[in-house]
């Protein structure tokens, strides 16, 4: 248990700490200290008292967190700002989905727990939240109508041999479904009934309103509630003096009042410019694009051996946490060669007494700088990083996001490694009557690379969880680390005067043996083309340093990222690339020999091949808005490797050939390019949105020419008749909610209006704040030279679109800007025509319209084109992630059916 841990596990338990003179003075009521905490208490002793003593002092200066105006624009916390801007840049997976599910054994009363659990939705405002946009900022919205049903699957009448699989289907849809994040509650319930008096209770929500010790808060107080309800007594539970928005607001007034500078020097000390990427011990071959994907393995320690470790931490005078976390250290320095380890680890993040009870995202995560230079001794090295988390803990006021952007690690990864240590989650929920067992849940997602979750159990040993991302390991590299790290703790109770350079080469002679492969050798660049890349894929990468033989996808590259890249080699070198050289030439090396020669290695065309090889007929992909084809790269991967797939880029989009402005030109243009191929048929086309209507009609075109096409394949796509229809319904639909708006509590029209600019102004001071802070300031001339770039790319757009054919091509974002709004315009002019063969749509559940006024229906339109029929396949995910990670991979798993 960590330090943050033990003093949350007290605050639950009504135990008060507090100063006595120099001693540590303790109040608890009978039976609330165990022998656990008592000597939790005891290792942990000199860290409160220094703890104490600093709370003395900033209690001091801290001012108390007030109830905010519930009428004003409400706003969120720093954390779910970063967490919103993650999710709204596209991962919109389930990697911030948190779940617990239990089964529950007995004579369970459903009406009383329902109730219960109503109770703790209505005392919890944050339970009650959703958010809203208002000129593209994010807004606070709580429901104060909200009726509370448990959802209750009843799955008796399943066969028993079929029951554990169906529970299996049912935990893992609903832990592996991304929450809308506009609109919708964060979280979900779920009871499961299994047979008499026998029960499932699921509880997943999302990180944007919830942590761990959230989890704990949320099922202690059903518990409570559900108690005191079987015996017909009133609960006792105190009323919340504040709410999570009220803290939202507290955290931004605190920031930026000057209070907490001394913790902003102790960051901006430690996280120097001299510190590199925790370089991890990838296995894996290295693939195009390294998606949030993520496994879990698990291990146990012996309650003997965390006996012994705990000895071992008594005599050293440092907590079982920090002696794990060194261990760790050592286990990542044999891995990485590293002597200098940047590891994350997370703190509850609640240090106004206020928010200890309160359901929301508090929690932190602190960049730990361990240092092993110098050849210390395990003795010296449990020192050193005792004196690391004691110095983070009390600077740990600082959000996440804030010390991600200090400029000694602002191009650093910062999610590459983390550890933690918590209490186990097998005592959290208790029902009288009812015998509660933990169950385990997977969301099938790792956020950091890799991470390490050790868990103290209720008998005194210890269960760890290495959860890592399997695009870069394979199960046996994390196997072999779990077997060392095993082996250093049992080595290490008894070798604390052992140097680390020997510890390291006992971690070799000694442990389990099995082969490492080792990470790629770094290559530093050779020659200015090499080197000029490097600077511009460390800077739009973030990552530091990069090898010219480090592939662009591994790295953390994605479409938007290429698009940037292939605008700056423009401006650098004046060479006009499709993003699609990168699919040939992922890696520095490649592409500088590209841009150097005078002569073009990589012929340009807009039949791009992702994946040539394999003997099964060829899928082809046509480009969406912004005209390239990386939107299939992870498609394609997904798929079998005999399966060809190729794209086809926009016509324009190396800034030589004209822009096609209709559907039937783009589709003439593109059948010329896959006639080249000279391939017989039976033709597969597909396309994503707009790309599918292109599809739609090639194969019209193909028809015509006598050739076969065995199927069209569209990627929720629109039809254009049917957009047409929807956009006029979504049209009325707008003007009605402005009217409705205008004639809703009319004397409010003025006080939303203040309200609204009240809002402004308070962003305002806080741009003009950051302006002038030295960060501010030092920030001036790149926000001076965005703003002169932004003229420039307006200016040459204004002289394109007067004279096309005059100058230079429009600069790489103009070209891919004017595909994306000549596809929109062709696409909503095209009439489509009868189609004498079968299509298949994907489609996901969300709408890209507002109005539910004349649809969406299931077959967006293409029912009365298809007349070999129309089938329609629903996946996860929204319409512009269906082709990402991992709903790629359901879409994948159908799409081998249909391909074969």
């Amino acid at each position: 248990m960590t330090l943050n841990g033990l003093l949350s596990e007290l605050s639950q338990r009504k135990v008060k700490l507090y100063l006595d003179g120099e001693q540590l003075g303790i109040r608890a009521p009978k039976g609330a200290l165990n022998q656990e905490l008592k000597q939790s208490l005891k290792e942990y002793k000199e860290d409160i008292l220094r703890f104490l003593q600093q709370q003395a002092v900033v209690q001091k200066k801290t001012p108390p967190i007030e109830t905010i105006d519930r009428e004003q624009i409400l706003p969120l916390s720093l954390a779910q700002e970063r967490l919103w801007l993650l999710e709204n840049l596209g991962s919109n997976s389930a990697v911030y989905n948190l779940s617990v599910a239990f089964s529950l054994k007995g004579p369970l009363k459903l009406k009383i727990l329902e109730k219960s659990i109503a109770e703790v939705i209505k005392r919890h405002e944050v339970l009650r939240t959703h958010f809203k946009k208002i000129d593209h900022q994010p807004i606070v919205v709580i429901n104060n109508n909200f009726n509370f049903q448990l959802n209750i699957r009843d799955i008796r009448s399943i066969p028993l041999e079929k029951r554990e699989a169906e529970i299996q289907l049912i935990i893992t849809k609903q832990v592996q479904k991304p929450f809308n994040l506009v609109g919708d509650l964060l979280w979900r319930m779920q009871l499961i009934h299994v047979q008499e008096q026998e029960y499932i209770f699921l509880l997943t929500m999302h990180h944007l309103i919830s942590d761990g010790w959230s989890f704990g808060i949320f099922l202690k107080e059903i518990n409570e509630i559900y108690q005191a309800w079987c015996l017909e007594n009133q609960p006792s539970l105190s009323p919340l003096s504040i709410q999570y928005v009220d803290f939202a607001q507290w955290q931004r007034d605190y920031l930026n009042s000057g209070l907490i500078q001394a913790s902003r020097n102790y960051w901006q000390q430690k996280l120097t410019e001299e510190l590199t990427p925790l370089k991890l011990p990838i296995d894996q071959e290295i693939s195009s694009v390294v998606s949030y994907r993520g496994k879990y393995k698990s291990f146990n320690l012996s309650k003997d051996l965390i006996e012994q470790l705990k000895e071992l931490s008594k005599r050293e005078g440092v907590s079982l946490f920090n002696t794990l976390l060194t261990t760790f250290g050592l286990l990542l320095n044999r891995h990485t060669q590293q002597e200098e380890l940047l590891i994350c680890s997370p703190v509850l993040g609640r240090n106004p007494s206020e928010t200890e009870n309160l359901i929301g995202y508090f929690n932190n995560i602190l960049p730990l700088h361990i240092s092993l230079s110098g050849n210390p001794t395990f003795r010296e090295l449990l020192q050193r990083v005792r004196q690391v988390t004691t110095d983070a803990y009390e600077h740990q006021e600082i959000p996440f996001q804030e010390l991600a952007e200090l400029p000694g690690v602002r191009n650093i990864p910062l999610t590459r490694g983390m550890f933690n240590l918590d209490k186990g989650a097998s005592d959290i929920f208790e029902l009288p009557g009812i015998e509660v067992q933990n169950l385990e849940v997977d969301n099938g997602e790792a956020n950091f690379d890799l991470s390490v979750n050790l868990f103290e159990q209720s008998d005194s040993h210890i269960k760890g969880v290495f959860n890592y991302k399997i695009d870069l390991f394979s199960e046996t590299i994390i196997t072999q680390m779990i077997e060392r790290f095993q082996f250093l703790l049992e080595t290490l109770v008894n070798a604390a005067d052992t140097p680390v350079n020997s510890l390291k080469t006992w971690i070799i002679e000694k442990s389990p043996e099995s082969k490492i492969t080792e990470k790629p050798v770094f290559i530093a660049p050779r020659n200015h083309w090499e080197t000029g890349l490097v600077a511009i894929w460390e800077e739009l990468l973030g990552v530091k340093p990069i090898g010219i033989a480090d592939n662009f996808f591994a790295l953390g590259g994605h479409s938007i990222l290429a698009l940037r890249l292939f605008s700056k080699i423009e401006e650098k070198y004046g060479k006009n690339l499709g993003l699609s050289t990168l699919l040939q030439a992922p890696t520095i090396e490649q592409m500088a020999e590209i841009i150097s020669s005078d002569q073009p290695t990589i012929s340009w065309s807009s039949l791009v091949p992702i994946q040539p090889n394999g003997s099964n007929p060829p899928l082809f992909c046509f480009h969406a808005v912004g005209g390239n084809v990386l939107t299939y790269l992870e498609l394609s991967q997904c798929l079998s490797s005999e399966q060809p797939v190729y794209g086809l880029q926009a016509r324009g989009l190396d800034g030589k050939d004209d822009f096609d402005t209709c559907i039937e030109d783009m589709a003439t243009h593109y059948l010329e390019e896959i006639l080249t191929l000279d391939f017989p048929g039976p033709y597969f086309l597909g396309g994503l949105s707009g790309g599918g209507v292109i599809a739609f009609e090639v194969a019209q075109q193909l028809q015509a020419r006598g050739k076969e096409v065995a199927l069209v394949i569209l990627f929720d796509s629109y039809n254009p008749q049917y957009i047409r229809e929807r956009t006029t319904a979504d049209q009325k639909y707008r003007k009605q909610q402005k009217k409705q708006g205008k004639s809703i509590v009319i004397p409010q029209k003025r006080l939303k209006f203040f309200q609204r600019i009240t809002y402004k102004i308070s962003r305002l001071f806080g741009i003009i704040s950051k302006l002038f802070s030295q960060e501010g300031v030092a920030n001036i001339p790149n926000k001076i030279r965005s703003q002169q770039e932004y003229w420039k790319n307006l200016r040459e757009l204004w002289m394109y679109q007067l004279n096309p054919k005059a100058g230079k091509p429009l600069p790489q974002l103009l070209r891919t800007e004017l595909i994306t709004k000549n596809l929109k315009n062709a696409v909503k002019t095209y009439i489509p025509e009868k189609y004498s063969g079968k299509i298949a749509l994907f489609r996901v559940d969300s709408s890209i319209y507002q109005s539910e006024e004349g649809g969406d229906t299931d077959e967006l339109g293409w029912e009365q084109f298809a007349e070999e029929g129309l089938e329609i396949y629903r996946v996860s995910g929204d319409h512009n992630t269906l082709l990402t990670y991992p709903h790629v991979e359901i879409v994948a798993e159908k799409l081998k059916e249909l391909l074969d």
